[in-house]
């Protein structure tokens, strides 16, 4: 009967443990984006620094602010410009990290992608 329950147990937990979520712990340090110029640092204490290209001319340009994470979404706000918060879809597997700006501030399209690379 014990053998039972901790079977019946492990049954339902291995789906759980299958799903791959977005944590505050698994987006922390460095990003480089692996087919792009963009990069951005997401520090422990909620804050961040990026470098993204974007306007008429492509070149990379700096941001700062904070970011906080929720399941896979996660809210990026400029801090030069907070009434324009960005909210990106993150979906981390090991060192690669894929976004999807569902509303991309005056930064990014929404619904275009980018992979990054942990460094």
């Amino acid at each position: 009967m014990k053998i039972m329950k901790v079977v019946l147990i492990a049954a339902l937990l291995l789906p759980l443990s299958a799903c791959k979520k977005t944590t505050t712990n698994s987006i922390i340090g460095p990003w480089k984006q692996v087919n792009g110029s963009d990069s951005i640092n997401f520090s422990p204490d909620g804050t961040y620094t990026a470098k993204m290209a974007y306007g008429t001319d492509g070149q990379p340009k700096a941001f700062s602010g904070t970011y906080f994470v929720d399941g896979q979404a996660v809210s990026v706000t400029d801090k030069d410009d907070p009434s324009r918060p960005m909210t990106w879809e993150v979906k981390i597997d090991g060192s690669q990290m894929t976004v999807t700006y569902k509303q991309g501030g005056a930064v990014k399209y929404d619904g275009t992608m980018a992979q990054f690379r942990h460094l």
